[in-house]
């Protein structure tokens, strides 16, 4: 705890004062009250009264004391201790991905059905608590997400995040958030540029020779075991992620079953 330091005491018609003053526990302000503010025995009233010191991140102890100027000693007090922590540091808000993802020289895409998670911590030396997070989401021109993500403001309203969610639509995105702590502190808003590819990739089979292809009843190739079958695969526009990975699985016929040759894609 610290005390109080270059404190600021503010007049309250209806009394006399403040007079500042210091004592061992620490810097005061005092105020007298003038004819007419005195509460008598049996009484309660509430008096508001102001005090002011710089605004320096720490706790501090705050005692509130009144005299009962009707005791006979003229010397009881009534105290009332309370910590004060001074909290000026924003909160902290990042974000991540959930679901399919791919990150390379800067460039980042994400799938129609990946979640974007927002996690906002208020940060020490003395967190009061993160309160809420905002977020919005826009389409931009794809060179924000193949080049630099400079900051875009497309008048969007900023809404409460809750919970993770997704983005339907295909194309470059900037993403934007903050949050907000419960003693009224304001995170810069942060954003991020991505694309979102929710296309999938092409893959064509070519059959080489010897092989015949019958279309009916359904497409069918005979083939020996020289013929040699090849696979292209391809991810396609508008905002190709690349990165393909074909997966096959063959099987053959028996004369009353069919039999895997592997267990899996």
């Amino acid at each position: 705890h610290n005390n109080f330091t270059n404190i600021t005491c503010y007049p309250k018609p209806g009394w006399f004062g403040p007079y500042p003053g210091e004592n061992p526990d620490g810097k005061y302000c005092q105020w007298n009250a003038e004819t007419g503010n005195e509460i008598q025995p049996g009484q309660s009233t509430v008096f508001h009264f102001q005090a002011h010191t710089p605004e320096t991140e720490c706790c501090r102890s705050w005692r509130m004391e009144s005299r009962y100027y009707y005791d006979p000693n003229h010397g009881t007090w009534f105290v009332i201790y309370n910590d004060i922590c001074i909290d000026l540091t924003p909160p902290q808000t990042t974000h991540s991905f959930i679901g399919p993802q791919k990150h390379e020289n800067g460039t980042t895409w994400i799938d129609g059905v990946t979640q974007v998670n927002l996690t906002a911590i208020d940060p020490a030396p003395h967190p009061a608590g993160v309160n809420k997070t905002y977020y919005r989401y826009f389409l931009v021109d794809d060179a924000y997400c193949s080049g630099a993500c400079n900051f875009y403001d497309d008048c969007t309203s900023f809404q409460e995040y809750t919970s993770p969610f997704t983005i339907p639509d295909e194309s470059c995105h900037q993403l934007q958030y903050y949050s907000t702590d419960l003693v009224g502190n304001v995170e810069n808003v942060s954003y991020t540029c991505f694309f979102v590819d929710k296309t999938a990739p092409e893959v064509n089979m070519t059959v080489g020779q010897p092989s015949v292809y019958y279309s009916e009843p359904h497409p069918l190739y005979y083939v020996t075991p020289d013929t040699d079958i090849t696979f292209t695969c391809e991810d396609q526009p508008p905002h190709p992620s690349e990165g393909e990975e074909f997966c096959i699985k063959v099987w053959y016929d028996q004369p009353t079953e069919w039999t895997d040759v592997t267990a899996s894609y």
